[in-house]
């Protein structure tokens, strides 16, 4: 499957079968991602190692929804704005699931259905252990 690079790390598309996609995470210490969410999926996130941080809310007025361990989890619903902040050097599974009753592609929902408001953040210090400087 395929990997992707992001400021905040990298995903790597696990499954996607038309109702579901994983993907696992790593990210960098201080990195975050967009502040995004997505219309027709809801979002499950299962840490491995590392600490993550979900804040979730209205545009510009996200708080902390939950701060994340190895072990634990978070799901946040369709339509939700929500960012992942990497606390630490951090591992993780998303699960994106189509909500019942969407009437549109189901691969096209899962891979392109997401709204950002920004960018995101590149953490200051990034590890060079993989060859090319970046995650």
């Amino acid at each position: 499957m395929s990997t992707s690079k992001h400021k905040w790390g990298r995903s790597k598309l696990l499954l996607c079968d038309g109702a579901t996609q994983v993907e696992y995470l790593h990210g960098w210490k201080g990195g975050a991602s967009s502040c995004h969410r997505h219309h027709h999926k809801s979002s499950y996130f299962w840490v491995l190692s590392g600490r993550m941080s979900i804040h979730a809310g209205p545009l510009g007025h996200e708080e902390v929804l939950a701060d994340l361990t190895p072990m634990e989890s978070c799901e946040i619903p369709s339509g939700w704005w929500h960012r992942i902040l990497f606390l630490e050097h951090s591992t993780a599974i998303e699960v994106y699931r189509i909500n019942e009753g969407v009437f549109v592609s189901p691969i096209a929902t899962l891979l392109s259905d997401i709204e950002r408001s920004d960018i995101g953040v590149e953490p200051e210090h990034i590890p060079t252990s993989e060859g090319n400087g970046r995650p």
